[in-house]
């Protein structure tokens, strides 16, 4: 399964967007890696909980998370995944709700 997601607002990765075989996105202690994933339409993001303690992927911007609501994916446990099929061009970015100084952003071509 592929997974494809990007929002891009006023917070987000500066980074390059990066294809990551399987499309996942880890989360551990360092924040999300790849910070920059590109994906195509029709494809899904699976984010992957590898830190000790809870996350909440939501989109950007912090605390309202309204840029695009399919990606307020909610909490996942620590080892625990979620994913998202993208099915729309664009960026998007989101943030841990629990530390939104941790982002990440998700391109669709």
């Amino acid at each position: 399964v592929a997974v494809i997601f990007f929002l891009q607002l006023n917070q987000g990765s500066s980074e390059p967007p990066t294809t990551v075989a399987g499309n996942i996105v880890r989360y551990t202690a360092n924040g999300f890696e790849p910070g920059n994933i590109r994906i195509t339409v029709g494809q899904a993001v699976v984010w992957r909980n590898e830190s000790a303690g809870d996350i909440t992927v939501d989109s950007n911007p912090h605390p309202i998370h309204t840029s695009y609501r399919p990606l307020n994916l909610g909490t996942i446990g620590a080892g625990a995944e979620k994913q998202l099929t993208f099915t729309e061009t664009g960026t998007y970015n989101y943030h841990n709700h629990l530390n939104s100084t941790k982002q990440g952003t998700v391109t669709v071509e």
